[in-house]
């Protein structure tokens, strides 16, 4: 649901390790350690989001974060592609005003849908919905009017989805 929906997954504070406590110091108190595994979210996008609450007053300490790292224990998966499923590839990337979208399909589909999404999720440009032959296939979308940051190209067919990412820099 790209962010839509969060899972909580803890908070620290002085609560959770005695030993950050009484006179503790950046200086002097331990690091926490904590691991969470993202097994059952294997195949999905994962956002991963602090939230910082630096005391009643907004003056304690704060955080600090070290060796943050996601990481997985499958290096790569080749998955064929389906019957009617689509690669997409865009140019340029970072783009400024156009990015011309190239949709390659393996078969006929009577539909494809191309969107341009945040990183929330939500739909900011949409190229009309197209029935197309096999081949490679150009969409050209305006980009003028979007923030500079990153989005994604969904490309939609029968068969499933493709994203990729874009970057929009100016």
């Amino acid at each position: 649901d790209f962010g839509q929906s969060w899972n909580w997954w803890g908070s620290f504070n002085r609560l959770s390790a005695p030993e950050w406590g009484g006179s503790a110091t950046v200086q002097n108190a331990p690091w926490y350690w904590v691991h969470r595994s993202l097994a059952e979210h294997v195949g999905d996008t994962v956002y991963v989001r602090f939230v910082l609450v630096a005391g009643a007053l907004g003056t304690d300490d704060g955080w600090y974060l070290d060796n943050v790292g996601l990481t997985d224990s499958v290096a790569s998966v080749e998955q064929p592609i389906a019957a009617g499923a689509a690669t997409i590839t865009l140019a340029p990337n970072p783009a400024s005003d156009q990015v011309e979208i190239h949709v390659q399909l393996l078969q006929p589909t009577p539909s494809v849908q191309v969107k341009l999404l945040d990183l929330m999720g939500r739909v900011v440009a949409t190229v009309p919905q197209q029935t197309t032959s096999a081949g490679t296939h150009r969409f050209n979308l305006d980009v003028s009017a979007l923030a500079s940051g990153m989005y994604l190209v969904r490309c939609t067919t029968t068969s499933g989805s493709v994203v990729e990412r874009l970057t929009i820099a100016r």
